[in-house]
């Protein structure tokens, strides 16, 4: 991994090699940026500043996004307090998210999915339920 220095911020990787693109990491983003209102599907992590919890819920929130996200602090009441009013399918407390199909319920909110998956959503996502009545 390279650390690049821009102006403004740190850049690490940003290169290319075939079809791979090496994890970077954009440091001092704003909430305007292209990259924090946009998902990326690759080893992107922007960074930006946050002055406390009540901005970061309130920038989360704004967000047209919500599949998942993680909380590290030393205070478990306000990561429940976090996690109770930020709106997203899962979230993860001191740790990196960990779903998978079987494990427990995982979906996202907003544009980021509909319904959840694991081995019962699953079946009742991909069943189409259909009710007769005879009078």
């Amino acid at each position: 991994m390279m650390l690049l220095k821009t102006e403004q911020s740190w850049n690490m990787g940003n290169k290319i090699k075939g079809c791979v693109f090496s994890p970077t990491l954009l440091s001092n983003v704003s909430p305007k940026m292209k990259i924090m209102n946009e998902e990326i599907f690759g080893p992107v992590i922007p960074v930006m500043k946050i002055d406390n919890y009540k901005e970061a819920i309130s920038f989360a929130n704004s967000l047209k996004y919500g599949l998942d996200m993680a909380v590290f602090t030393k205070d478990i009441s306000k990561a429940f307090e976090i996690s109770e009013k930020i709106k997203t399918g899962e979230i993860t407390i001191n740790g990196l998210p960990s779903h998978g199909v079987g494990l427990f319920p995982f979906g996202g909110t907003k544009l980021s999915g509909l319904g959840r998956e694991g081995i019962g959503y699953s079946i009742d996502e991909f069943t189409e339920t259909k009710t007769i009545v005879i009078a």
